[in-house]
């Protein structure tokens, strides 16, 4: 294979990866918009694999740069554009997931909280031996006894 086909082929094999990347960030996305977290876990392993192959075969591609203005033009111009729209889907997919996390965060806080102010605190003692509830524990009223009846 000479110098253009090989380079040729490198650029081919790029623009096949980001294709299937921008799929599977395009599912991504979706999923945690309609927050359906099973399919977000099951894309993720995906995305990981596509994203490890994608950063090889651009690797091999750069190493092929001098040679880039030999392939055709069309080609060239479809891999400009498809790591243009795969760069919008990767700053969407950040933010969403920056979003799904920071609001699960937020919902976990809620949840601990509610939990701590529920939780009766231990009994402590007063001075006189008699024990008193902690913080957040229900405490009862006084009750006295007239013995006069």
């Amino acid at each position: 294979m000479d110098g253009k086909q090989d380079t040729t082929h490198r650029v081919t094999e790029v623009i096949a990866v980001l294709i299937r990347l921008g799929d599977v960030l395009a599912r991504e996305n979706e999923a945690v918009r309609g927050r359906r977290t099973a399919d977000v876990r099951a894309l993720a392993d995906e995305k990981a694999v596509t994203c490890r192959t994608y950063e090889a075969k651009a690797q091999a591609l750069g190493e092929r740069l001098e040679a880039l203005p030999e392939v055709d033009t069309d080609l060239r111009l479809r891999l400009r554009g498809l790591g243009e729209k795969a760069a919008v889907l990767m700053r969407e997919n950040e933010m969403l997931l920056r979003a799904a996390i920071e609001a699960n965060r937020r919902v976990m806080e809620a949840v601990s909280e509610a939990a701590r102010s529920l939780q009766a605190g231990a009994g402590t003692y007063s001075p006189r031996g008699i024990t008193k509830q902690g913080r957040g524990a229900p405490t009862t009223r006084p009750l006295t006894v007239n013995q006069a009846l």
